[in-house]
């Protein structure tokens, strides 16, 4: 697509004349992920890079080109599609174009770069001071990133007309001796933020498989072990410390991974002279073919040479080592000083420049850490807060301060979001729509939804779809949304993506079976506004996964008082209600039924007229009939305004499920004042106190271990329906509410 876009965008350049990839680039790694980080955060970000390479002054009145990032490049940077490609006729090769052309050709080419600057840059990010005045002296809301790069270093002094102006939002300084060198050359102190780079999110994807694969090629011919090492080959980064400590492990294989053709070719040659056939420079890996060799290692290495240049080292490859959750060795470098006394960590520290200390480190390590084919959890979870998303939000939180903070953007489709939002209100927009899948008719998703729906003050109406993952009705316009599942959220993140713009509330009832990419579903839930979880257990579980605490809330369900009402118990059945799932542990009920003929057992199942699939009826337990054939079992199928006449019949409900949210039947039994004997998922252990108000197993316990739980919780002389009072649909929608404050 041809021709000047209407729309603004966050506008990332990493240098003026940069091509759009180029292998060992590390500033195109930052700009390709920076642009694919910022659209997924709710921006329309586009990325400003040279299609080509010719250059006629000729061209400089010609439009810029727009495009979407090829395949290639997709591939190189293991980004997505989302963003889009800005490609200037000037950019093509930068600086050297303007002294091409005599003094009034210059003059006109510097007129065109700043037109086509203005028609599509909301903010400009860069790492180009020439860009940043530009940039500044126009109006436009600037970001300058400094990253100890040699034309940064050229810069002798900031002029306060730039600094000063509201338009220069933020200079991001990559370590603290960059920070101070950008303060001693003017840069004001309180516009300067120290930000790490990031690492690619699929960094996290672990393939178990292709790395063995990888591994089986090299651990031959007397290799018991697999070294890698990832970055520039460049004899301050330790290459040349790799190659003596070949000479020292003979039994061990390195892989080199990383550089530029003619670095590649200069420490094969040193390899030959050496005589050493443990060690292969593999040169520049695209990032997913890289990710295999990570994690196929034993060890990943990270070792310097240079303690002056390690001073100014933001160490990118530490992080996407923990990410591949393999044990690490690396020189104590000043930017890692905080995971110096990590000893959670799977890492071997070393001292800069020491090569026999790295090789003591090696051995070290490869002791104390054996492998493990799934890997180092407590690496990955380290590593979550380090992803370019995460660094990119950090920096949009630091802006919402900024006066000049944010500029107009507009969404894909050219509507200015502040606009789209005041016709939607003129038009009568609802305040709160709940967006809820047909699969869920009849149970408890749409009951919670109608519970939430019947104490909210404000409007309300429904969407729903018939598919999971492509929504298939009619999405109403409303100020705030409410998923009944996250993959819901997905789903219409990916297909109304003005959806960021509004406030959106996640019910989070527990994981799903269904493959979806861990570090897709933590992105899309750090975009809502609260992030409404069940419990505490899985809650806790997605803040180690990276979640933002402060989106993350715990809200237990709630029951009606009025109609759950408490009955004294004696002489009553044990009791279970759900719809018919695996995962509700069909095969423990029957075992309970069967070892205890001397209690009464009620089965509450869903009634088929209310639901809309059939497969959660129990009738499709293949053992149905064994089952529902003991002559101590009752089984009814209930419509729901039945289920508290059948909890005033139990003195005990067990829920012996494998994985729950809630589940809300078991609250609703014990505000009936039945006894719980619960598994350890979902909100029992935040119900229930172990002995005092119900009874906890952990699921893979023997039957007999229920069978005694059960026994002894019809002993048990409390007040259980007290203990889940506080509970109500009225007080869990005032939460909610509440929440819209915060």
């Amino acid at each position: 697509m041809k021709g000047l876009s209407s729309n603004k965008h966050y506008l990332i350049i990493p240098r003026l004349g940069d091509p759009l990839y180029e292998p060992g680039r590390a500033r195109l790694i930052w700009a390709a992920n920076t642009a694919d980080a910022t659209h997924r955060l709710g921006f329309p970000s586009a990325l400003c890079g040279a299609l080509q390479r010719s250059f006629n002054p000729l061209q400089l009145k010609r439009d810029p080109v727009w495009t979407r990032p090829p395949e290639r490049f997709r591939q190189f940077y293991d980004v997505t599609e989302a963003f889009r490609i800005f490609s200037p006729r000037l950019f093509l090769h930068g600086p050297r174009a303007l002294d091409a052309v005599n003094p009034i050709s210059r003059y006109g080419a510097r007129k065109q770069l700043i037109r086509q600057l203005l028609s599509v840059a909301g903010c400009l990010h860069t790492r180009d001071w020439t860009l940043v005045e530009l940039a500044v002296s126009q109006g436009i809301p600037t970001i300058f990133e400094d990253h100890a790069e040699s034309f940064h270093v050229k810069v002798s002094r900031y002029p306060q007309a730039i600094t000063r102006s509201p338009y220069f939002l933020l200079a991001v300084a990559i370590s603290d001796e960059a920070r101070e060198r950008m303060c001693e050359r003017g840069m004001p102190l309180e516009k300067v933020m120290l930000l790490p780079s990031g690492l690619n999110r699929k960094s996290f994807e672990r393939n178990p498989q292709a790395a063995e694969l990888v591994r089986a090629r090299y651990i031959q011919n007397g290799y018991r072990r697999l070294l890698v090492y990832s970055g520039g080959l460049y004899r301050f980064r330790g290459v040349d410390m790799l190659l003596e400590a070949a000479q020292s492990m003979p039994d061990t294989y390195f892989m080199v991974c990383g550089g530029r053709e003619r670095q590649v070719k200069s420490y094969q040659r040193k390899q030959q002279m050496a005589g050493l056939k443990n060690i292969e420079f593999a040169g520049y890996l695209e990032h997913s073919e890289l990710t295999c060799r990570l994690q196929a290692a034993d060890l990943l290495l990270l070792p310097y040479a240079d303690p002056d240049v390690a001073q100014i080292t933001s160490p990118l490859k530490f992080f996407e080592y923990l990410a591949a959750g393999i044990p690490v060795v690396s020189a104590r470098m000043p930017m890692l000083s905080s995971f110096f006394n990590r000893d959670d960590l799977a890492v071997e520290w070393t001292d800069i420049g020491d090569t026999e200390g790295l090789v003591s480190g090696l051995k070290s390590a490869l002791e104390r850490f054996p492998r493990r084919l799934e890997g180092y959890e407590q690496n990955r979870l380290a590593a979550r807060r380090y992803t370019w998303d995460e660094r990119q939000r950090r920096l949009f939180e630091r802006l919402e301060s900024t006066p000049a903070w944010p500029p107009v953007f507009t969404n894909g489709q050219g509507v200015v979001a502040s606009e789209r939002r005041k016709r939607a209100k003129q038009e009568g927009e609802s305040e709160l729509c709940f967006v809820i899948s047909e699969y869920n008719r009849g149970w408890v998703l749409e009951t919670i939804c109608k519970r939430v729906e019947s104490h909210y003050p404000g409007s309300t109406c429904w969407a729903w779809t018939r598919k999971n993952r492509s929504f298939t009705g009619d999405m109403p316009d409303s100020k705030r949304y409410w998923f009944s599942h996250f993959q819901l959220l997905l789903t219409c993140l990916k297909q109304f993506p003005w959806m960021k713009e509004r406030e959106l509330y996640v019910w989070y009832t527990h994981p799903s079976k269904e493959e979806i990419p861990l570090c897709d579903l933590v992105d899309a839930l750090n975009l809502c506004h609260r992030v409404i979880f069940t419990c505490s257990l899985h809650r806790d579980e997605m803040l180690r996964y990276g979640v933002r605490p402060e989106v993350a809330k715990v809200v237990l369900g709630g029951a009606e008082p009025d109609r759950f009402r408490g009955h004294v118990r004696g002489g009553g059945k044990v009791g279970f209600c759900s719809a018919y799932y695996p995962r509700k542990s069909p095969e423990i009920i029957l075992e309970l039924v069967r070892r205890m003929p001397h209690r009464e057992f009620l089965l509450i199942g869903p009634q088929a007229d209310g639901m809309r699939t059939k497969e959660r009826m129990w009738t499709n337990y293949p053992r149905f009939a064994e089952l529902c054939g003991m002559p101590n079992l009752q089984y009814v199928e209930a419509a729901y305004s039945d289920y508290p006449k059948y909890y005033a019949q139990m003195d005990v409900f067990v829920m012996p499920s494998r994985l729950e949210g809630g589940p809300i039947p078991l609250l609703e039994a014990m505000m009936c004042n039945a006894v719980p004997v619960s598994s350890r998922t979902g909100f029992a252990p935040d119900l229930i106190e172990d002995e005092k108000n119900g009874f906890l197993f952990n699921v893979e316990e023997p039957v007999e271990a229920i069978v005694e739980r059960v026994d002894k919780a019809f002993e048990l002389d409390a007040d259980i329906r007290s203990s889940v009072l506080p509970y109500s649909w009225k007080g869990f929608t005032e939460r909610i509410v509440a929440m819209q404050n915060e």
